[in-house]
């Protein structure tokens, strides 16, 4: 069974490229547009893995990482945090937020793949 990532863009291009880049390499992707679809994917899975946009139209992907981290099924998630905005505020509020990870959109298509596998492989490393 493959894991599965969930990934919470406004931006339905992005999402669309994100997803498929991630079934190449044989994850299985559920996209959500805003944080309230976010929430609601939860309501039915528990993902190996989010990447979560900082600007959103109904929140934020720092104050959705927040929640993540309240909740008891979702605290040790890996979340990586996705913004065109890399300035050291915007990285520093993802970071203390509980981000595990955070990267700049320009930087997609050569550290997207490589950061969910280290993350998951980090993840695998302490479950066993």
């Amino acid at each position: 069974m493959a894991e599965l990532i969930v990934v919470v863009d406004d931006d339905k291009a992005f999402r669309s490229i994100v997803k498929i880049l991630l079934e190449r390499r044989g994850y299985e992707v559920k996209t959500a547009p805003n944080v309230r679809s976010a929430l609601s994917i939860l309501d039915s899975v528990i993902p190996s893995l989010f990447i979560l946009d900082v600007m959103l139209p109904d929140g934020n992907g720092i104050d959705l990482c927040r929640e993540l981290r309240r909740r008891t099924n979702t605290r040790y998630t890996p979340v990586m945090i996705f913004s065109s905005n890399d300035d050291r505020s915007t990285i520093q509020r993802s970071m203390d937020a509980g981000a595990t990870q955070f990267l700049c959109k320009s930087q997609l298509s050569s550290r997207l793949v490589y950061g969910v596998q280290e993350l998951l492989t980090r993840v695998a490393t302490r479950a066993v």
